[in-house]
């Protein structure tokens, strides 16, 4: 998507622009902030986050509780209510998907199950928080629902100062002094210069962006409406300010001689990290509206041919290479009948199509897969059910579709084979019950590989030859196949059978199970003690003990 095509596009228009003297690699570095102040300003945006008097009022943290309450039922909790290590990263993560589309850099669901990786913002610049709360009891013990507010409002409050070192950037390159109040036009330049720098990413290009209009217009298209935003932004900003009646600073806000100081300009830089999803969304849609028109068999899947076919005839945002693809989980290349397809949803949720990529988070598209599980959780009220509760759900919610999804006899088998592995009920959270969910929605829910067997890196992190399809692989056509429904096994040759829990807490079963065996074996005991006892006669032992287990003991 754009990521995509600023990397198509700056190798060409800064080849006149960039000094042959000063190499970009060298302008990245010294745009890297001192990490001396960047600590000391996040690791007190820590503390106000989990210390006393940390700023942030009761109702903010109430607001959080209220919106991951719902979630945190549906996990599997010990007696106590904790939850484990995987369980608590994904809760996280999820809130700030389905709040601010923000991706946590470290918390995602594709990394390796083992992993002991956390979020980088924490990890940089809050390592005793990190080896206090995630590493230390909780690691052993679980986690609490409060323990879980905490976390998000600490990084909520560092993805507020994450952007202090573009920042610092913008006001030297304009020429003010951080160290005082700016006026209402000075603000102006200050936001747009940051959105360069916020959406250039890593690339270290935003100086030149900054002064060279044209180029800018040309590398970032949509920079009217961009411009629009930070207008809108600041407005915000404003209009919070009167509302409150009071500032954050000594002064009062004039709307008449505005004039916003450091602090100010990292809160509205906050509140474009929070906001952002929701106005680049049009654009996602536009994407899915385009792979959809391409989805010939409305399965969720683009053939390979015609996703490449689309770049040639100048649709630059299917640019990337098979190889990159295949690394980001979205190429399905199980299916001999119909060659390597882009699965829609799962390219949608890709890190080419998160328009904002920092250190320590990136802006996505919407995952409209968790709405449908926040309906079906709602709906079930457990961690766990049946076939027969999750197929009458599912087709209740899926009634409200234009196109109602069917689930076929096939499905409806595989949903009881999950089942069945799992003693009568199909864990909710499990990856297998997620697969399911992907071939009942297929251009809403991705379907889940096995975790750490995809990429979470960026284009900007990897080499822009294995990013973008040379014009050789774009020009390249793949064996056509027979236009036709395909077989319904054929949908499901993707299909794999390895389960992966979020939890390792026995489920409601196994509790049961466990329970009812330490009864039996206690029973049994008690009979074995009687009969020996002479209390009763051994008969009544023989009858209590099942032959097995008699012979065991005796």
């Amino acid at each position: 998507m754009m990521q995509v095509l600023l990397l198509g596009s700056m190798s060409m228009l800064f080849a006149e622009h960039s000094s042959p003297t000063q190499p970009l690699d060298t302008k990245v570095v010294k745009m890297r902030r001192s990490k001396e102040l960047g600590v000391k300003d996040l690791t007190e945006a820590v503390d106000e986050a989990l210390g006393a008097g940390h700023g942030l009022e009761r109702q903010g943290l109430e607001a959080i509780r209220r919106d991951i309450q719902p979630m945190w039922r549906t996990l599997t909790q010990d007696k106590h209510g904790r939850v484990n290590r995987r369980s608590f990263r994904h809760v996280v993560q999820k809130f700030f998907m389905q709040k601010h589309q923000l991706s946590i850099v470290g918390l995602e669901s594709n990394l390796a199950s083992d992993t002991q990786t956390e979020a980088a913002l924490l990890t940089n610049f809050a390592p005793k928080y990190v080896k206090k709360v995630i590493e230390g009891e909780g690691a052993q013990k679980g986690f609490k629902l409060e323990e879980a507010v905490a976390l998000i409002a600490a990084l909520d409050r560092l993805i507020e100062h994450s952007g202090s070192t573009q920042l610092e950037s913008v006001y030297k390159h304009l020429g003010l002094n951080m160290n005082l109040d700016v006026d209402r036009a000075s603000m102006s330049n200050i936001m747009q210069g940051y959105m360069i720098h916020w959406m250039m990413g890593s690339m270290g290009d935003a100086e030149i962006l900054m002064q060279n209009v044209t180029l800018r217009d040309t590398v970032l298209d949509d920079w009217p409406a961009l411009e629009f935003y930070t207008e809108s932004i600041i407005k915000s900003f404003e209009y919070a300010q009167l509302r409150n009646g009071e500032r954050s600073q000594v002064h009062t806000f004039n709307t008449f001689r505005p004039h916003f100081s450091l602090a100010d300009s990292q809160t509205m830089t906050g509140m474009m990290a929070r906001s952002f999803g929701d106005f680049w969304q049009t654009r996602c849609n536009h994407v899915k509206d385009a792979l959809v028109k391409m989805d010939t068999k409305n399965n969720g899947r683009v053939k390979l041919s015609d996703f490449h076919a689309a770049a040639l005839a100048g649709e630059w945002r299917f640019g990337e290479s098979k190889e990159y693809l295949r690394e980001m989980g979205a190429l399905d290349e199980s299916s001999s009948w119909q060659g390597p397809r882009i699965m829609v949803a799962n390219y949608l949720q890709a890190p080419s199509n998160c328009i904002i990529s920092t250190d320590h988070y990136r802006v996505c598209c919407a995952n409209e897969c968790e709405t449908l599980f926040d309906e079906l959780k709602e709906s079930i009220g457990s961690a766990e059910a049946t076939p027969e509760q999750i197929v009458a759900t599912v087709e209740l919610m899926s009634s409200s579709f234009d196109d109602k999804p069917e689930i076929t006899t096939s499905l409806k088998s595989q949903l009881k084979e999950i089942a069945r592995t799992h003693a009568g009920k199909v864990p909710i959270n499990g990856r297998l019950f997620a697969q399911w969910m992907h071939y009942i929605f297929p251009l809403e829910c991705i379907f889940p590989h096995k975790s750490g067997t995809t990429s979470t890196l960026s284009p900007f992190e990897m080499s822009r030859e294995g990013v973008l399809a040379s014009e050789t692989e774009l020009t390249t056509l793949h064996n056509e196949v027979p236009e036709g429904t395909d077989p319904e096994d054929e949908l499901l040759s993707q299909w794999s059978h390895e389960e992966e829990l979020l939890t390792d807490i026995r489920s409601s079963w196994q509790i049961d199970f466990f329970q009812c065996l330490k009864c039996l074996i206690i029973m049994g005991g008690i009979g074995i003690f009687l009969a020996k006892s002479g209390l009763v006669k051994t008969r009544i032992a023989n009858d209590v003990l099942p032959t097995k287990l008699k012979s065991h003991y005796v």
